[in-house]
């Protein structure tokens, strides 16, 4: 719950633990205090605004979320744990040098 409040601050408003399922997970609530659209706090719609063609908003959209997840597992993650972002950047590397 701190690296919620640490993305989303006043913004962020419940969190719910499931705990009652096969993997257990947090689903989170974020609102506007003006009542206002939250797009705008969604990390991969907010990367997507800016972006010209679908396929631009496509991978502006995928890049913010993965980034949004690299930055939840370097803020959680232990030691054993760091292997798997590793993998994934190693995962990256080898798909932009293949389109390179």
């Amino acid at each position: 719950m701190e690296w919620l409040q640490t993305e989303f601050g006043e913004h962020l408003r419940s969190v719910a633990e499931h705990t009652d399922e096969v993997h257990a997970h947090l689903h989170f609530c974020v609102v506007n205090p003006d009542g206002g659209n939250v797009k705008h706090l969604h990390p991969g719609f907010r990367a997507a605004k800016d972006a010209q063609t679908p396929k631009e908003q496509r991978l502006a959209y995928n890049t913010a979320m993965r980034a949004f997840q690299d930055r939840f597992w370097e803020h959680v993650a232990g030691p054993r744990l760091d292997s798997l972002v590793w993998g994934r950047a190693a995962s990256a590397g080898r798909v932009a040098s293949a389109g390179a």
